[in-house]
């Protein structure tokens, strides 16, 4: 016979945060939290939906920015290669399977230094 397990999600990982506190179902639950935080640390409170939308926003904007920091990192360790690869005598074929560019790109980045 087969036991059935319990199965909790984690909070402090990323996943158990968005799952509790980040689905509509779970909005009161968002506010409740939110307000325990508050109420602690500032002696303000949540009460209007507005505020959760507010909230919201600013986290969907730093979590946007950060994707952007990513693609933006991975573009400078591309270029890198790039002038390195063609420093080394690379061809630009060569520098294309290695970085994924376009010979356009390679091209105007060996330009541009």
């Amino acid at each position: 016979m087969s036991e059935i397990a319990e199965i909790y999600i984690n909070p402090s990982t990323d996943f158990g945060f968005k799952k509790l506190f980040g689905e509509e179902p779970n909005k009161d639950l968002l506010l409740d939290f939110l307000n325990e935080l508050l109420k602690e640390q500032e002696g303000k409170f949540i009460v209007e939906e507005d505020s959760l939308k507010y909230y919201r926003d600013l986290k969907n904007s730093l979590d946007l920015a950060r994707e952007e920091g990513k693609m933006e990192g991975k573009m400078e360790g591309k270029m890198e290669v790039v002038i390195k690869g063609a420093a080394e005598g690379l061809s630009t074929e060569v520098l294309v399977v290695l970085t994924g560019l376009t010979k356009a790109q390679i091209e105007k980045i060996l330009s541009e230094r």
